[in-house]
């Protein structure tokens, strides 16, 4: 693991996280909350890529920032080289599978992207069978176990579906890096 490429990495996760603070109170004075996703609307594919930088309320994100200054270091530990990549790779894979699966609604928030990390991160160890992974993918199902009932339907304000989308693009995405790494 190169200590330059590791840097680089903290410094974009620092200004990405600092850029969604920007953007959200931008937000209280410009309309940029109507660039969500809105499932199976052509206006709605912008937000495949704007979603996650926009949150509905401040605790929103408080507790995205929390959430990816926990994940987004780890996953840059882990991938150090390709981190930047695997990142766009999930947010765009969540941002069509939440455009294909979700309800008429307005889907913002970065937590698509968080849940995107955790699956990743939970099934990378199971999939590379490494023991330092296996070990990471177990302490992390047993410190954030609570995340998988984000997937489910709960409060209406909520988008489960970004969640279970996010999840899912972890997993296909950790599968996928598994395998065109033993190709290689």
């Amino acid at each position: 693991m190169e200590i330059l490429e590791l840097k680089k990495n903290f410094k974009i996760i620092g200004i990405f996280v600092a850029s969604l603070w920007v953007i959200f109170f931008l937000s209280q004075v410009l309309p940029l909350q109507q660039f969500g996703i809105i499932p199976r609307t052509t206006f709605g594919l912008i937000g495949i890529i704007t979603s996650p930088l926009l949150h509905g309320s401040l605790i929103h994100l408080i507790s995205n920032s929390i959430a990816l200054l926990t994940f987004a270091p780890i996953f840059a530990l882990v991938e150090s080289k390709g981190a930047i990549e695997k990142v766009i790779l999930l947010t765009i894979l969540t941002g069509i599978l939440t455009w294909v699966i979700g309800r008429s609604a307005n889907h913002i928030g970065a937590s698509g992207l968080i849940f995107a990390l955790y699956g990743y991160l939970i099934s990378f160890g199971l999939f590379k069978k490494h023991f330092a992974y296996m070990i990471l993918s177990l302490f992390l199902i047993m410190s954030y176990g609570y995340m998988i009932f984000g997937v489910f339907p709960t409060l209406s304000y909520i988008s489960w579906e970004g969640h279970l989308s996010g999840f899912l693009a972890g997993i296909i995405v950790a599968k996928l890096s598994t395998k065109l790494e033993k190709k290689t």
